[in-house]
């Protein structure tokens, strides 16, 4: 896993890309809307530059990062053999 970005305040186009890449992966635009309960529209504008990224989007960002970065990393159940 790839370390945190660092959020920083006002949020710039290029940091707010780099959390949502690290929160949901290459189709994160989608996902980080569903989660900050804005459309995509909305995250769109905010990449773009066309809209400043509010103060309290910035600090959504950080809790899910270190929501995400404190999360254990799952483990495979292991299967029963069936060939015993």
């Amino acid at each position: 896993m790839t370390a945190p970005p660092k959020i920083p305040h006002p949020c710039d186009p290029a940091a707010f890309e780099a959390a949502g890449r690290y929160l949901y992966g290459a189709r994160w635009q989608s996902a980080l809307g569903r989660a900050l309960l804005t459309g995509y529209k909305t995250t769109h504008n905010w990449l773009i530059g066309r809209r400043a990224i509010p103060g309290p989007v910035v600090v959504a960002l950080r809790l899910l990062i270190d929501a995400k970065r404190r999360e254990k990393p799952k483990t495979p159940k292991p299967q029963p053999d069936i060939f015993s």
